[in-house]
């Protein structure tokens, strides 16, 4: 799974590859990846599953292991913020788009007719 942080003006900031067949793992993953920035004070996500793991401090072991080096202020707040994958949140549409141009197309291996 690609894992994508884009900033607030739609520019990459990180991604990673993630391997995985768990989808939630790779969700956490992303999470993570824009926390680790120590920047984001805002993370939009549209999985549910993962925003609740970190909001009860259970993550992956793949996710810890992206933040856990971090050096961060303790005082720093960082809001978690779910949204529908069909709402058209524009961050979101973002980080989607973002993450299918970093990975090239697929040859189907047919030709048409």
């Amino acid at each position: 799974m690609l894992c994508v942080d884009v900033d607030n003006t739609g520019s990459i900031v990180t991604a990673c590859t993630v391997m995985t067949k768990y989808p939630q793992i790779g969700e956490e993953a992303a999470i993570a990846l824009a926390m680790a920035t120590g920047k984001a004070k805002r993370i939009i996500s549209d999985s549910k599953t993962a925003i609740l793991n970190f909001s009860q401090g259970y993550i992956s072991t793949t996710a810890y292991s992206i933040i856990k080096d971090i050096n961060r202020d303790p005082e720093a707040k960082t809001a978690l913020i779910w949204t529908s994958a069909y709402s058209g949140m524009p961050g979101n549409e973002v980080a989607h788009e973002a993450a299918r141009d970093l990975v090239p197309p697929i040859p189907c291996g047919h030709t048409a007719r």
